[in-house]
């Protein structure tokens, strides 16, 4: 983030970070064991990079939250991303042995606006997601 953060300061591109939390993660855990939990966390690592950009990237903060970073793309295609994402991991949802599991999640979207400590930026996306995750 630091480097993609001084490149957009650089070169005056614009970028937007998307914060995902998995909604109903807990539960795949608790009624499909842990095994279920971490091929369900891979899933959704392999759903987010196929519908992701190759110039974007996606890393897993820990537990259940991804971040998501995109370059040359703004606030409202942001949203537009999360959006999609959310549908997609509604529609393709995660099946093991046999028993389907919804999945689902909860994204805060939060536009470059000069900050140079990344920090900083996951901790404006991770709030923006936790006001969504509490309006649902």
């Amino acid at each position: 983030m630091q480097r993609t953060m001084a490149y957009c300061q650089r070169h005056d591109v614009p970028a937007v970070l998307l914060y995902l939390d998995m909604d109903g993660f807990k539960g795949v855990n608790d009624r499909l064991g842990h095994a279920a939990g971490d091929a369900a966390l891979v899933t959704v690592a392999r759903l987010l990079l196929t519908h992701l950009r190759e110039s974007d990237a996606v890393g897993r903060m820990g537990g259940d939250e991804f971040a998501l970073l995109m370059l040359n793309a703004g606030l409202e295609e942001g949203r537009a991303k999360a959006r999609q994402l959310s549908e997609a991991l509604a529609s393709e949802g995660f099946v093991w042995e046999g028993e389907r599991a919804p999945l689902g999640g909860s994204f805060g979207v939060r536009a470059w606006d000069g900050h140079t400590d990344p920090e900083i930026w996951l901790t404006e996306a991770d709030a923006a997601m936790w006001v969504r995750k509490k309006g649902r």
